[in-house]
């Protein structure tokens, strides 16, 4: 089986940095959205939101996530 090869130049990486702020509610909405936390036993998943809530509105009622979106855009040369 002969091999080909697709050579790639790559014109532009952009990486960008961003964050967004997340109320106690607001986030464990979010994480409820993650497949490992929802294949916890609903009684598990809610007594672990509940105390990430509760840490929530003790630390100033809201968290900040990080978040990282990489782009590349590249031309496809042979």
């Amino acid at each position: 089986m002969k091999r080909r090869y697709i050579w790639i130049a790559v014109l532009i990486t952009l990486l960008v940095h961003l964050s967004q702020s997340y109320r106690a509610a607001q986030y464990t909405e979010l994480l409820n959205t993650y497949s490992d936390h929802r294949l916890l036993e609903s009684d598990q998943r809610e007594a672990l939101f509940e105390e990430i809530r509760e840490m929530i509105r003790l630390h100033g009622g809201s968290i900040r996530v990080g978040y990282e979106a990489h782009l590349h855009l590249g031309r496809r040369t042979a």
